[in-house]
């Protein structure tokens, strides 16, 4: 069934002038290609496969294809799938569409979106979201995210949030240190 769908769409983007032979080349849009996101719209709610539908998400996730968000925010309500959920935070944190900070806040804080609120918790950094830092703070003790969260308090600037990633210096996951250290060295500049 999906195999038909791609068919149909993969005839509509090129009768748009997008030429694409293989739907998986959808990773190559640019923000020149805006004029498609109707079109991948549609049939992201058309097909039934979440490998069909995640390499739409992936696709949409292009820096100012603001016209997704929406979409990709019901998607995500949606799906009980943390992996293909965890792709639609990705597309969003390249999308950085700040209409949406108040569903990113709702997202991070609810533990039961578990390791999927990662990248909403980035992109909430990267908006530099000043109303999400009492949530970020107290997501500190999460650890299915609060790799995610030292990340993104790094991108505030704000050298108050010091000490509350210093003690993550001493963390047992290296990867976790060395997000820390370089948090703490954006937030000295």
């Amino acid at each position: 069934m999906d195999e038909k769908i791609v068919e149909e769409m993969l005839k509509e983007l090129n009768n748009c002038g997008f030429e694409i032979k293989d739907y998986c080349q959808l990773w190559t849009l640019k923000t020149r290609h805006k004029f498609l996101i109707p079109i991948l719209l549609k049939y992201l709610g058309r097909f039934e496969t979440k490998n069909f539908k995640e390499v739409i998400v992936r696709a949409l996730g292009v820096k100012g294809f603001n016209d997704a968000t929406s979409s990709l925010i019901d998607e995500y309500y949606n799906s009980d799938n943390r992996f293909y959920k965890w792709a639609i935070g990705n597309s969003i944190s390249i999308i950085l569409d700040e209409r949406f900070e108040k569903e990113y806040i709702e997202i991070i804080n609810d533990k039961t979106n578990g390791t999927s609120r990662q990248m909403f918790v980035l992109t909430l950094g990267k908006l530099r979201c000043i109303k999400a830092i009492d949530s970020l703070v107290k997501l500190l003790e999460d650890d299915d995210i609060n790799g995610h969260v030292i990340m993104a308090l790094g991108y505030f600037k704000n050298k108050e949030l010091l000490d509350y990633i210093e003690p993550f210096l001493k963390n047992e996951q290296k990867w976790i240190r060395r997000e820390a250290e370089k948090s703490i060295k954006k937030l000295n500049q």
